[in-house]
């Protein structure tokens, strides 16, 4: 496949939960690509991440830290509103059970 704009990108992506005196890093750094065509897997134990992760890509959630990218659009600064019509115009969600699916 010849090498061209990524579709997702991903630059330096973090998320930090605080609690109660106690930090979590959810994502810490998270660099990657994926262009046109590409089939990706994420893989990796519970509580690595990967939910974090795909609800970013996904325009659910915000990274405390990094970019995230949606071919040529910088989706980190996006409004509410922005982030509604990208979810809606772009992006698909099935969800394996229906806990998983906001209210």
């Amino acid at each position: 496949m010849a090498a061209g704009k990524p579709v997702i990108r991903a630059d330096h992506l973090s998320v930090r939960y605080e609690g109660e005196g106690v930090a979590v890093d959810a994502l810490k750094d998270v660099t990657f690509e994926v262009e046109q065509g590409e089939f990706i897997v994420v893989l990796g134990p519970s509580g690595s991440g990967k939910s974090t992760l795909l609800n970013i890509v996904g325009g659910m959630d915000k990274p405390t830290g990094g970019e995230i990218w949606y071919k040529d659009r910088e989706l980190t600064g996006y409004t509410a509103d922005q982030l509604s019509d990208y979810r809606k115009d772009v992006v698909g969600f099935v969800f394996q059970f229906t806990t998983s699916s906001p209210p």
